[in-house]
């Protein structure tokens, strides 16, 4: 499944005052991420995603990402089995004269998918004598 979501930040908003913006999912594992800086913000806009209170992108709490004219993209494993299946998007624009957008696309493995793909991994891992999470 594919989420996508468009963000717009007006100027001046600082990061004293994120923008909070509720990214409404579905439950299961979200296992690639597109983030798009189109053409125009030089930086200024910058992006954190939270699961609840937890930074999750980037895993590193006090970075964000910033970008111009760029697609960032990562294979993860974001687990939103539990609900509320949502993540909340901080948003910040040192723009003083522009509003910038950004552009999130998440691919989520539905939660009963994701369970079958574990139980496999599991039987095949343990036929081999790896343990849990040695494979994928």
């Amino acid at each position: 499944m594919l989420f996508t979501f468009s963000i717009t930040t007006p100027a001046n908003t600082l990061a004293s005052a994120k923008q909070q913006t509720s990214l409404a999912l579905a439950a299961g594992i979200i296992s690639h991420v597109w983030v798009q800086f189109p053409p125009g913000p030089a930086a200024l806009l910058h992006l954190q995603i939270a699961d609840e209170l937890h930074q999750v992108i980037p895993a590193n709490p006090d970075n964000d990402l910033a970008s111009d004219d760029e697609t960032i993209e990562w294979d993860d494993e974001i687990d939103l089995t539990e609900p509320p299946y949502e993540l909340q998007a901080h948003t910040w624009n040192l723009d003083d004269t522009y509003l910038h957008l950004v552009i999130i696309h998440m691919s989520l493995i539905p939660a009963a998918e994701w369970a079958k793909r574990s139980t496999i991994w599991d039987r095949l891992g343990a036929m081999l004598g790896l343990r849990p999470r040695q494979f994928p």
